[in-house]
């Protein structure tokens, strides 16, 4: 993005409670979520509050008022995955979304042609995935 600063982020992570996924025990800390939209430009207030979905989230590590957990679209579907994320079901999504799935968020990103923070750590080439 034009105007946006690599940060190091990573002392700033939280245990998630998210055992079923590799890279899912992180989470951007609460405090952090204004200052990425600050710093993204597009703003932090409570319209975005309350319009911005956690793409991937569970109740009480959510960052946003709505979300989709991985169960929002049953036993057998794939959660967010399953779900709309185009802007006129989601004007902004916030997706922290496991890291090993990261080609298939922007894939997603694209395809549903989405509005999107994605957080997504930058680490060398040894990352497991």
């Amino acid at each position: 993005f034009k105007g946006v600063q690599k940060v190091k982020i990573d002392s700033e992570f939280e245990l998630s409670g998210h055992p079923d996924w590799l890279t899912s025990t992180y989470y951007v800390a609460s405090g952090l979520v204004p200052q990425i939209f600050e710093g993204l430009g597009v703003g932090w207030d409570e319209r975005i509050e309350k319009t911005t979905r956690d793409a991937f989230a569970t109740f009480g590590n959510q960052r946003f008022r709505k979300y989709y957990d991985k169960q929002c679209s049953g036993p057998e579907g794939r959660g967010s995955f399953d779900k709309d994320w185009s802007q006129n079901k989601n004007p902004l999504l916030w997706i922290n979304a496991p890291f090993e799935h990261m080609e298939e968020v922007v894939e997603k990103i694209v395809h549903d042609r989405a509005r999107a923070v994605v957080i997504a750590p930058v680490w060398d080439e040894s990352a497991p995935w």
